[in-house]
């Protein structure tokens, strides 16, 4: 076991192979069913904020909101009332935030290029030098367990 085969959110050692997309490996935690692409294979921060800025995260837009309704629909299902949340990776138009909070659920947005505030990760965090550098991969976490996570680098597929 790697550091790379290590699940990014909860820690675990259980992932396994989860699929393959366009020749690249994802896998999946057996815990909490994260799955991510390796970290060697991401692409460098350029790279990715160049991809990222093709994008059109509208809240406005019907088609992207209907995109996001495939996670944010089952998700409220099963959140208790009150709920609090993360959109880890809300890139440019925080949608799927806007959308859970229409739904009565706070929730919080980070990005490491479009809302780099770190203490929305920590909130007693004292800022010293720039927010480290984070992926920016969707993690959703509510309270202190993940819900329905799922992570996709650039131009790995239908999620990206």
């Amino acid at each position: 076991m790697t550091t790379e085969d290590r699940c990014p959110l909860c820690g675990s050692g259980a992932a396994r192979s989860h699929a393959e997309v366009n020749g690249r490996p994802y896998l999946r935690c057996g815990t909490c069913d994260l799955v991510w692409l390796l970290p060697s294979l991401w692409p460098d921060r350029d790279t990715e904020l160049k991809h990222y800025g093709t994008h059109e995260n509208d809240p406005s837009d019907p088609g992207y909101r209907k995109f996001l309704s495939r996670l944010a629909d089952p998700l409220c299902v099963r959140l208790p009332a009150g709920a609090r949340g993360l959109d880890y990776g809300c890139g440019p138009g925080p949608t799927l935030s806007v959308m859970l909070e229409e739904r009565g659920f706070s929730t919080a947005v980070y990005d490491p290029f479009f809302a780099p505030d770190i203490t929305t990760l920590d909130p007693g965090a004292t800022i010293l030098s720039p927010a480290p550098r984070l992926r920016s991969t969707s993690i959703h976490r509510i309270g202190s367990s993940p819900v329905s996570s799922a992570c996709c680098a650039p131009g790995a597929g239908s999620l990206s």
